[in-house]
């Protein structure tokens, strides 16, 4: 795949841009030393401040580990001239090359950019640190190491006047910027979040995994954005080569590499006691393997991307060899205990006997990361009526994460059926499972066989630790699951507190997926503040250490929606950060839902550009998996943004596909209704959507779902349906939060006539980033205060909603006065408030004074002011000529 813009695009980084010009430009500066890792990027930053440059003279040297030993070597193309013995003498070397400098420069300052300079050969590093001393260039370096460069650049560092600025990897919005600019089009958030987590934010080994998967057929483009086909990321030798130092090493420190791909992880001590302290050093200056200096100090690779690439380059012979080798060392089985992931990978890879409790262990380990591939990997490698029912459990698991329901539940089936049914826990398991898959299936029964599993459970009484326990919280997990897809939030709320509060096993995962459940249930009904204190105490439980990806991501969803149903989104992303789970971080990828959710709410705030490109590509990743049901919901915003658009064609496209069924959660489904409803409103009649979703706000309010209820009914009202907003008032008091807040000013504001509380709604609506609502709001404003006797206190409103929103006062906005005038009075008005005379007036739109005196006299009247200047205070400045 050959990059649309090949190397004519350079993305983010511009604070260390403008850091680095500074340190260049800087009085008294030596210049700037860039230090990072292969790959990251330091060529292209050192590129790019050079070419930003203008009125200097650029000198490119660049240094090799083939001419490290060859004194001048980098400078050669400089010394061309200088006659072969003048190279003895150091000091006729630094004439020639300051005069070579002074001709070339031809009065312009130098900067001399070494690129690799910890391989500059000493004679080179030397009379390039003079020239610098001497004031006749600066420099900037680019280096893996800076321990490793010469001692001479290392003292301009020590006495200040060369800058260090360390280059960092990509961070998640620089790397979607880097993918997209290399595919030339938007791509699925499934799709950005497999290269960055794969990458770590390294550009050359995102550019190779790009060309990787699009060998493998792992990319594609739909409907004009990129999107993420099934199969396993992984993308061998070629990609571990691409982001390390890895051909340069030897035969055995590529063998500590390789091992310790394929383990894991190997401990500090275990390395030492088999490998020599020159390859460990070694190993890590290449920055392919790093220490974890913990109490158990261990090896790893330097990222999680690594370690794939290079397992799966091994060799089947020298995996098996490496096997051998290792699985008789003393704690060697801790290690594998501890990454039975890899340990089942290692001997599929070496083609060796997996056993059922390795291939076990591994696929649930996968599964609990979110790896769902690499979980149906393993399960697959048993086959036949043998393989125990506990790994074909784990068979369905990584189907249903997959989103392929028919054949989680073909699997699913085939196991019940065997002559030796499953019994006891997996029996158990199995009909849990077999719920999850009707439930996605959009077919009848889930609730029954949960209770006819819990049935099973009941009047036991086991100790906290008992395998019978552990079941019983998985019954009690997959009950609050399903309340939660059915929309029976009161009861998560009724029930999950007491779970929690006997709840006192070791198992933190179930407590997380609990509070979860919880926050999701208070958010919904009226305990929106009690669910954010929970949200809050949730990130940091699942930010530390012992929680599962899978639970991690699951809790970061939720924590997102309590967050943005309260109105209070920007301060769930700060809360999201401090606890260590900032968007975009691999602990927080929760790809297509929350490309969705955050799309469906730009849409909803009316920021149409913004929410076609979080909702398109997730469309079109949606069409290849569902595993969550979204797909209805990603196609209802897309047709509402088309609508606001009055871009009928593509709204009518689309339309079909909003319809959400059983196959759906009740969140999904209610939301899309929303969307619906909404749509109906820009393309059909205002005043029959508005009815429509009043009545879904009172079917909510009765259901205890004040959070929807409340949606629906400000949005009747904002539509003109009066008969809404006692529900309106009645609801946004009972519920808490801003957008509560909101909703109840906005709505005793219009049933009072107060334009007071209409301008606080206004003001907390654009606070929350809702300018669709602060508009309606401060619209609303504007006329109940029109006809108004204190002129004064209508101006100071008017400034008030100016202040809001500069565009509420433009010439389409209501409640000023404006909409009332003529478009020949508009005119007139325009060119007053700009300053003209009634005769400069009447000369440049061809009539008489008088007739301009006529149109200012129904304008004053019309807007209620009596001169000029107060008729300059409705007119915003950008209206006038």
């Amino acid at each position: 795949m050959t990059p649309l813009l090949p190397g004519s695009f350079f993305i983010g980084r511009t604070e260390l841009l403008a850091g680095i010009d500074t340190a260049l430009r800087r009085t008294g500066s030596s210049g700037a030393v860039l230090v990072g890792g292969t790959g990251v990027g330091k060529t292209a930053l050192l590129q790019q401040v050079l070419q930003s440059g203008s009125g200097v003279h650029i000198v490119n040297v660049r240094g090799s580990a083939a001419s490290r030993r060859i004194p001048y070597r980098a400078l050669s193309f400089l010394l061309s001239e200088v006659e072969r013995e003048v190279l003895g003498n150091p000091v006729m070397v630094l004439q020639a090359l300051s005069a070579a400098l002074r001709r070339h420069a031809r009065g312009e300052s130098v900067i001399i950019a070494v690129d690799n300079a910890e391989q500059l050969d000493p004679a080179s590093s030397g009379v390039i640190s003079q020239l610098v001393q001497n004031g006749d260039a600066r420099i900037l370096l680019a280096v893996k190491d800076f321990a490793l460069a010469d001692a001479a650049f290392m003292a301009m560092w020590c006495d200040g006047s060369l800058q260090r600025f360390d280059v960092p990897p990509l961070t998640f919005d620089e790397s979607t910027r880097f993918v997209e600019a290399e595919l030339g089009a938007p791509a699925s958030q499934e799709c950005l979040q497999a290269l960055w987590e794969f990458s770590a934010g390294n550009p050359r080994v995102l550019r190779t995994a790009l060309r990787g998967m699009a060998r493998r057929n792992l990319l594609a483009r739909s409907n004009g954005s990129w999107v993420l086909l099934p199969g396993r990321l992984v993308l061998g030798e070629e990609l571990a080569e691409a982001g390390s130092a890895l051909p340069e090493l030897s035969r055995e420190q590529r063998r500590i590499v390789r091992l310790t791909a394929l383990a894991g992880h190997l401990p500090w001590p275990m390395a030492l006691q088999r490998f020599s302290p020159e390859d460990l050093d070694a190993v890590q200056e290449a920055r392919v393997i790093s220490v974890d200096h913990g109490p158990a100090p261990a090896a790893r690779c330097t990222a999680p991307a690594l370690a794939d690439a290079v397992a799966e380059s091994v060799p089947a012979e020298e995996a098996g060899a490496l096997y051998a080798d290792f699985a008789s060392l003393p704690g060697f089985g801790v290690v594998l205990e501890a990454e039975p992931t890899r340990h089942a990978q290692w001997l599929l890879r070496a083609g060796m006997p997996l056993p059922p409790e390795v291939a076990l262990a591994g696929a649930r380990s996968a599964n609990r990361a979110g790896d769902f591939a690499a979980a149906a990997e393993i399960a697959a490698s048993g086959k036949g009526r043998s393989v125990p029912a506990a790994l074909v459990l784990e068979s369905v698991i990584a189907d249903l994460g997959q989103g392929d329901f028919e054949r989680a539940a073909s699997t699913a089936a085939a196991l019940a059926g065997r002559p030796e049914s499953p019994a006891g826990a997996d029996l158990f398991r199995l009909r849990l499972l077999q719920a999850r898959i009707l439930r996605h299936l959009g077919q009848p029964g889930s609730e029954a066989l949960l209770d006819r599993a819990g049935d099973e459970l009941a009047g036991e009484q086991p100790l906290p630790d008992s395998p019978a326990a552990e079941l019983r919280r998985e019954a009690l997990l997959a009950r609050a699951e399903q309340a939660s897809w059915d929309g029976k939030f009161l009861r998560n709320a009724a029930e999950l507190p007491a779970v929690l509060a006997s709840d006192d096993g070791p198992d933190a995962e179930f407590r997380a997926r609990i509070e979860g459940w919880l926050c999701e249930a208070w958010a919904m009904t009226a305990r929106q503040l009690e669910a954010m204190e929970l949200a809050t105490d949730l990130a940091r439980r699942v930010g530390g250490p012992g929680i599962s990806r899978t639970t991690r991501i699951f809790a970061v969803q939720q924590i997102g929606e309590v967050y943005r149903l309260a109105g209070s989104s920007a301060e769930g992303e700060r809360m999201l950060a401090a606890a260590g789970l900032p968007r975009g971080g691999s602990d927080a990828g929760h790809g297509s839902w929350g490309a969705v959710a955050e799309g469906v709410a730009e849409a909803l705030q009316g920021r149409v550009g913004p929410a076609l490109k979080l909702l398109a590509p997730a469309l079109n990743q949606l069409r290849v998996r569902d595993p969550h049901g979204l797909l209805p919901l990603a196609a209802a915003g897309i047709t509402y943004c088309h609508a606001q658009e009055r871009n009928l064609e593509q709204a009518i496209a689309h339309l079909p596909v909003t319809e959400a069924g059983p196959a759906s959660p009740w969140k999904v489904r209610r939301a899309s209704r929303h969307l619906q409803l909404l749509v109906s409103s820009l393309l059909e009649v205002k005043a029959d959507a508005a009815r429509d979703l009043h009545t879904l706000g009172d079917v909510d309010r009765r259901a205890g779902v004040g959070a929807w209820a409340l949606l629906s009914l400000s949005r009747a009202v904002r539509l003109g349906d009066r008969t809404a907003i006692d529900a309106l008032t009645a609801v946004s008091a009972s519920l808490q939060g801003a957008f509560a807040r909101t909703c109840e000013l906005y709505a005793k504001g219009l049933g009072n006539g107060d334009a007071e509380l209409l301008v606080q709604a206004a003001e907390l609506a654009s606070a929350q980033g809702d300018r669709r609502f602060a508009s309606d709001a401060a619209q609303a404003a504007l006329r109940s205060a029109t006809g108004t006797r204190e002129k004064n206190s209508l101006r100071q409103l008017q400034r008030r909603v100016r202040d809001i929103l500069p565009e509420a006062a433009a010439w389409s906005s209501a409640g000023s006065g404006l909409e009332r005038l003529t478009a020949r009075e508009r005119e007139v008005t325009r060119l007053a408030a700009a300053g003209a005379s009634n005769k400069a007036i009447a000369a440049q739109m061809f009539v008489s004074v008088r007739t301009v005196e006529g149109h200012l006299y129904q304008v004053y009247s019309k807007l209620n002011v009596s001169t000029r200047s107060e008729l300059g205070e409705l007119i915003p400045t950008e209206t006038r000529a």
